[in-house]
């Protein structure tokens, strides 16, 4: 699951081009103008904030832990990279809301808030739109859903997670054998013992950048670089169909 040389190309000319994306569709959604003040709100210290703290989340990832790292990452790096990708999910998911209550509130449409959002459930407020923006959203259900099972495990269950290391499965049965030693010198207070058994247990091991939530439930574990690009740039391609929903529907 590590990056290929050509992955890793592609992912650092992405980041590089976060800002300019950012800047594009902050332009538009600032000169729009909204019939709804509520609706501006929620566009421009709603959407637009979480985008921008979107870009740095993302520059801090990268700079943290680019996606070419082979080295063991400390504890710190791992720790403050894990905040920064929490506060991605949480914000993404946000992102989405904030559209949702733009495009609800500029068509004035009499909805509970229950019944606001761009996700799959959301049927609501998914006929209000054109049948061609219905048709792309129904193309991204999976990515919907992606995104909820990321917040709601974050929200409510298990917190992401970057594993420190990851053992080859040929490597499975002596992994076992030290965790076995390691509990044994716990057990006698040993700490130098344990030490030397962790620097073996690190001679099997290797860092791949994945994060995952839950491991009992078998969640998935996901490249975050890769992730988080293919995430901010769905939403800002979200953002930009509202908008033109907007200005085709003008209310």
């Amino acid at each position: 699951m590590r990056y290929s040389p050509e992955d890793i190309k592609r992912l650092v000319a992405h980041r590089a081009d976060i800002d300019r994306i950012f800047m594009e569709i902050s332009d538009h959604y600032i000169v729009y103008r909204y019939q709804s003040d509520l609706a501006k709100e929620h566009a421009i210290h709603g959407f637009l904030r979480r985008l921008d703290t979107l870009r740095f989340c993302i520059d801090n990832i990268f700079s943290i832990l680019p996606p070419d790292k082979t080295a063991f990452p400390s504890s710190f790096e791992l720790m403050n990279v894990t905040v920064y990708l929490q506060a991605f999910v949480f914000n993404a998911f946000g992102c989405l809301d904030n559209l949702a209550w733009i495009w609800k509130n500029e068509k004035k449409l009499e909805l509970n808030k229950k019944h606001v959002g761009l996700g799959k459930k959301y049927t609501s407020l998914r006929k209000s739109f054109s049948d061609q923006f219905n048709s792309y959203l129904t193309e991204m259900n999976d990515w919907f859903e992606h995104i909820e099972n990321l917040r709601h495990a974050l929200a409510h269950r298990i917190p992401l997670y970057i594993p420190p290391y990851v053992i080859k499965n040929s490597e499975l049965k002596q992994y076992d054998r030290i965790q076995d030693l390691i509990a044994e010198a716990d057990k006698r207070f040993d700490s130098i013992s344990r030490k030397i058994l962790e620097t073996e247990r690190l001679n099997i091991s290797e860092f791949i950048p994945i994060m995952k939530h839950s491991f009992e439930e078998n969640s998935p574990c996901i490249p975050f670089h890769k992730q988080i690009i293919v995430d901010y740039l769905t939403i800002v391609e979200i953002g930009d169909k509202i908008l033109e929903e907007l200005k085709v529907n003008k209310f």
